[in-house]
C-alpha cells in the first residue's frame, strides 16, 4: 500500500514525516493492493451530516490486485470496483512489499509506515538476538512492536481511532476501541462412531485435536460414549418416532471436559422408516437447557462460562456442527471449535444497564468470535465445507461489531481488517492452479493427496476464493457506509500469494552442516536433546531465517555449543 510504498523508497519515517503522510492519507485519492491498497477519493457518505475529513485503511489479508481485478470484472466486488474506477492503484500487480512477504512483518510495515528491522517483527515467528537461544516470539506478542502506529500518531494528533480486526492493533495500544483476534480457551474436535479415508492420524496428533472414537483413535483412549446408544434419563425433548439415541460430545481444555454437550439423537418424522435426522445439544439431559436442535449440515452458536484460569466466570463462546448423521446412524459425526473470546479493548466505555467491560459485551451480545482452522481441515476430521463455513462465520460476528463501533464512536480513523482472503487462498489456491510460480505443472492441481486421482474439486475451490473476496468487498461496503463524513478509502494487503507444492527442511540443511545434532521438530527452536545447538531456522511462508548462537551475544546456557564471535561470517 501506499504507506509501505514510501518506506520502501525513503527507508525510515521520521514522526513528523508519519504525520505528514497520514495528513495526506486524509486528503489524497489512492489505491493499491498485494502488499497493496485501493483508496476512493473524498466523497461523502450518503446522509451525511458531517464535513470533517474521515479514513478507512481496510487490509484483507492476502488479497491479490490481480485476482480483485478480475472479479471486478466479473463485478462481484461493487466496492473494489468503485476504487479502482476512480482511485489510484499501483502498478505491476501491486507495491512494493517488506521483507519477508509475511503476516508478520506485513501488517506492521502497514501500520507503521516503517520496514521490519525498524519497526521490529521480522517474521511471523522469529528470536530476539540475546534472549535465550531455545527462544522464540511472535509477531503478536507484547513485545514485538517498537515504532508508533498511524493509530498511535492519529490519536496524538486529536484524531478518533478504532481498530477491528486489524492485526497486532491490540500490541499498539490506542485509547479508542479495539477488537483484535481472540483468545483460545479449549481444543477441538470430534465425536464420532466412524473412521474416514480422510482421517489422518499423524495430523491429529501434531496438530493436539480430539478425536473421540469408541475404539480410540490417533493414539487416544476409547471413549464409548461416542457411538449412539440408547437414550435414557432425558426429559422435556421432542418425540423421536424412532428409539433416541445418545452421544456425548467433549469440549476439553487439557484433557478436562470443562464445555462438553450431550446429544439427543431422534426421529422427527413419524413415516414409519427410520430416518434420524434431529440432534439436541445440551448441558444436561433436560430439553428445557438445550443449547441447539440441529439438522445434518447446521451449525449451532453456544455461549459457555468460563471454567478456570483469569477469565473464569466471564462469558466465551463456540460453534457446533452436525458433521454427519446418516439416517440408520451408522455414520455420525459430531464437530466443535475451540471456545473463544474476542480480546476487546475500549477504555471508558459503559453501556447503560450492563455492569461489565466491553470485552464482557461483546462475548455476552454479539456471536461467537471465530474463524477458519485450518487443523481440523488438513487433518481431514471436517470437510472442506466445514473449514469454509467455519471461515465465513467470522463476517457473522464481525460485520454487527463493526456496525455498533462505528455508529457508537464516530471514528475519524477506522484500520479494519478482513483476514479470510488469507485462510482461504492458503488451503485452496494451490489446488486451483494448473501451473507453479516458475510454470512447471502443479502436482496439486486438482489433488489434494496427490496420489493422481483428480478429485474433481475445481469449481468448488475457486468459489472458495471468490467468496472470500466478495466477503472482504461487502466487509469495506459496509464501513464505508457507516463512516460519516468526507471518505477516504485505502486498500491493503500485507503480503501477496502464489501456489507452492515444494518444501524444504531448512533446519535439516543446518544438521548437513554440523550446526545441529539433529532437525527440529518445531519453528524457531532447537529439538529437545539437542547437542549442538550453534544455529537454528525460523521460518514461514517462503522464507527462512537462520540465527547464529553467538558467543557474547546469546546467553551461554540450554547446554548448546556457540559460534566463537571471530567465525561468525
Amino acid at each position: 500500500m501506499f504507506v509501505s510504498t514510501m518506506a520502501a523508497r525513503s527507508r525510515v519515517f521520521h514522526r513528523k514525516s508519519l504525520l505528514r503522510l497520514f495528513s495526506a492519507l486524509l486528503i489524497v485519492s489512492m489505491l493499491a493492493m498485494p502488499a497493496s491498497g485501493l483508496a476512493a477519493s473524498g466523497v461523502a457518505a450518503p446522509d451525511s451530516q458531517s464535513s470533517g475529513e474521515k479514513v478507512i485503511f481496510f487490509s484483507s489479508d492476502g488479497l491479490r490486485q490481480d485476482m480483485v481485478e478480475a472479479f471486478a470484472n466479473q463485478r462481484l466486488l461493487p466496492a473494489m470496483t468503485k476504487l479502482l474506477r476512480t482511485g489510484a492503484r499501483a502498478s505491476d500487480g501491486g507495491l512494493l512489499t517488506q521483507a519477508p512477504p509475511n503476516t508478520g512483518s506485513g501488517w506492521y510495515s502497514l501500520s507503521t509506515g516503517a520496514w521490519p528491522g525498524v519497526h521490529g517483527s521480522t517474521n511471523n515467528t522469529f528470536t530476539i538476538n540475546g534472549a535465550p537461544f531455545g527462544n522464540r516470539t511472535s509477531a503478536f506478542d507484547s513485545v514485538a512492536l517498537q515504532a508508533e502506529t498511524l493509530a498511535q500518531a492519529a490519536e496524538r494528533g486529536g484524531k478518533k481511532v478504532a481498530q477491528i480486526e486489524w492485526a497486532g492493533g491490540r500490541v499498539g495500544v490506542i485509547n479508542g476501541p479495539t477488537v483484535d483476534f481472540r483468545s483460545f480457551l479449549s481444543g477441538r474436535g470430534v465425536a464420532t462412531n466412524y473412521i474416514s479415508p480422510m482421517d489422518d492420524a499423524a495430523f491429529v496428533t501434531s496438530f493436539g485435536l480430539q478425536f473421540d472414537h469408541p475404539d480410540g483413535f490417533a493414539g487416544q483412549d476409547a471413549f464409548p460414549a461416542a457411538a449412539p446408544t440408547p437414550a435414557t434419563g432425558w426429559t422435556n425433548v421432542p418425540t423421536s418416532h424412532s428409539p433416541a439415541q445418545e452421544m456425548r460430545l467433549r469440549v476439553l481444555d487439557f484433557g478436562t471436559d470443562k464445555y462438553g454437550l450431550n446429544a439427543y439423537i431422534f426421529d422427527s418424522t413419524n413415516d414409519n422408516t427410520v430416518n434420524y435426522d434431529q440432534v439436541l445439544f445440551s448441558p444436561t439431559k433436560d430439553g428445557a437447557d438445550a443449547v441447539a436442535t440441529l439438522g445434518p449440515g447446521e451449525w449451532g452458536d453456544v455461549k459457555v462460562t468460563i471454567v478456570g484460569g483469569s477469565l473464569e466466570g466471564l462469558t466465551g463462546g463456540m460453534l457446533i456442527k452436525v458433521e454427519e448423521l446418516a439416517p440408520d446412524l451408522s455414520q455420525v459425526r459430531l464437530f466443535h471449535t475451540s471456545v473463544t473470546r474476542a480480546n476487546a479493548s475500549w477504555p471508558g466505555w459503559s453501556e447503560p444497564g450492563f455492569d461489565g467491560d466491553f470485552a464482557e459485551f461483546v462475548a455476552q451480545n454479539f456471536p461467537t468470535m471465530t474463524a477458519a482452522d485450518f487443523a481440523v481441515l488438513e487433518a481431514g476430521i471436517v470437510s472442506e465445507e466445514t473449514y469454509v463455513e467455519q471461515g465465513l462465520y467470522w463476517e457473522t460476528g464481525h460485520h454487527p461489531l463493526i456496525e455498533y463501533i462505528v455508529t457508537n464512536y464516530q471514528p475519524d480513523l477506522l484500520m479494519l481488517g478482513y483476514p479470510v482472503t488469507d485462510e482461504f487462498q492458503h488451503q485452496f489456491l494451490g489446488l486451483i492452479s494448473p501451473t507453479l510460480p516458475n510454470g512447471d505443472p502443479n502436482p496439486a492441481y486438482d489433488d489434494v493427496l496427490v496420489d493422481g486421482t483428480p478429485d474433481g474439486r475445481v469449481a468448488e475451490r475457486t468459489e472458495f476464493i471468490q467468496r472470500a473476496y466478495q466477503g472482504a468487498d461487502s466487509t469495506l461496503a459496509l464501513a464505508q457506509s457507516l463512516m460519516r463524513g468526507r471518505l477516504s478509502t485505502f486498500v491493503a494487503s500485507d503480503h501477496g500469494f502464489a501456489p507452492q507444492f515444494l518444501a524444504i527442511d531448512a533446519s535439516q540443511v543446518l544438521v548437513d552442516l554440523g550446526l545441529l545434532s539433529q532437525p527440529q521438530t518445531s519453528n524457531c527452536r532447537p529439538a529437545s536433546g539437542e547437542t549442538i545447538g550453534m544455529a537454528k531456522a525460523c521460518w514461514a511462508g517462503g522464507t527462512v531465517q537462520i540465527y547464529l548462537n553467538l558467543e557474547g551475544r546469546e546467553p551461554a546456557d540450554g547446554g548448546f555449543q556457540q559460534d566463537p564471535a571471530d567465525e561468525e561470517a
